[in-house]
């Protein structure tokens, strides 16, 4: 731009009543634009035929500016929309990160819970376990004490039983002994095998 552009553009800025009137905003509206028109309108060189006739210059420049100022508008409305859809983008990509953390925050809780009902249960268990092993060494030792004691009630019956034998060789009428210890060396073996049996 020569001096004398620049002498014009100082003049529309210049608040004037007697001057040429400035281009107020509502002359200005939004014109969609795009990449090209902006190019375009950078790039655009003023056709002027007279360099003197500053009138031209002033209509030519105000007319340049007021497509400036709708191109501006239009970038400023577009980067309002983008900042307004950045903002939905965020917040959306803010919920969905906070369901995703619910989802999986629920998902830990039903494992938790799974896994103190295992343990709940194998607890259980273990205890049941550990009773039945009491209850087994028990019944083990009741069963050793009630053998220790057929062992010796058969050991003092034997000694009975020695001890009526050579009475009853003294004894004229032993009939009667003599069936009871036959019959005591038949019952005797079978009652300790069922026994053991038992064990």
């Amino acid at each position: 731009m020569d001096f004398w552009l620049l002498c014009g553009l100082f003049v529309l800025m210049m608040p004037s009543t007697s001057g040429p009137q400035r281009i107020s905003d509502s002359d200005c509206g939004v014109i969609e634009s795009n990449k090209e028109d902006v190019e375009a309108l950078v790039n655009e060189k003023l056709r002027i035929k007279n360099n003197f006739n500053y009138k031209e210059k002033i209509e030519n420049m105000k007319d340049y500016i007021k497509r400036l100022k709708q191109c501006i508008r239009w970038f400023q409305q577009l980067d309002g929309n983008y900042v307004t859809q950045l903002e939905k983008l965020k917040k959306s990509m803010m919920k969905a990160k906070e369901d995703k953390l619910n989802t999986i925050i629920m998902e830990l809780r039903k494992n938790l819970e799974a896994l103190q009902e295992k343990f709940t249960k194998e607890e259980v268990d273990k205890l049941a376990t550990d009773d039945r092993r009491l209850d087994l060494s028990e019944v083990f030792y009741v069963g050793q004490s009630v053998r220790s004691n057929i062992v010796d009630v058969s050991t003092e019956m034997g000694r009975i039983t020695l001890s009526l034998k050579q009475s009853l060789c003294c004894s004229t009428d032993a009939s009667f002994i003599q069936e009871y210890f036959l019959l005591e060396e038949k019952v005797t073996p079978e009652f300790l095998s069922i026994f053991d049996k038992l064990i």
